[in-house]
């Protein structure tokens, strides 16, 4: 099977392709820095798409797109998506996403959100409190490492 990070990207942007219980989307990273796996990016309609991400920023943090994560090596920990190329996001699905447990605590069930300007997620609320924002990332293990990737469950869809 081909890497479809190779494929023209005029033809597969938005494209989303679906492994078992996990769905990926094919996006524009519109940042001005690469994003590697594992990495929470979030929707930037500035242009009207709905397949351009970038890094949290306070103006979109509850628009979470999903986690840098290639469908043919969902395992990668080498993958990124250059500044303004195309690459893989998960969308849906088991994963693992960067999280920084060493300020709250992250027990399995938390709801997880964006943090402006980071790379990873911090715990948004515990099982049966009202999130900030909608819940999309829920922890399926405890944390309470600085920069450490965690199993997650994303629901974007």
């Amino acid at each position: 099977m081909p890497d479809l990070q190779s494929m023209p990207s005029e033809r597969e942007y938005g494209r989303e392709k679906t492994f078992g219980n996990r769905i990926y989307k094919y996006i524009k990273n519109v940042d001005t820095v690469a994003k590697s796996y594992g990495h929470p990016v979030c929707h930037n309609f500035s242009n009207g798409y709905d397949y351009e991400v970038d890094q949290p920023a306070t103006a979109r943090l509850e628009v979470f797109a999903g986690v840098v994560r290639h469908p043919d090596r969902p395992t990668d920990t080498t993958y990124s998506i250059a500044a303004g190329d195309y690459g893989w996001i998960q969308i849906y699905g088991d994963a693992e996403i960067y999280t920084k447990g060493d300020v709250s605590a992250i027990a399995a069930g938390d709801s997880l959100k964006c943090v402006d300007s980071a790379d990873y997620m911090e715990k948004d609320q515990g099982a049966g409190t009202e999130p900030t924002y909608k819940r999309k990332v829920f922890a399926m293990e405890a944390n309470t490492a600085a920069n450490a990737l965690t199993d997650v469950f994303i629901q974007t869809k």
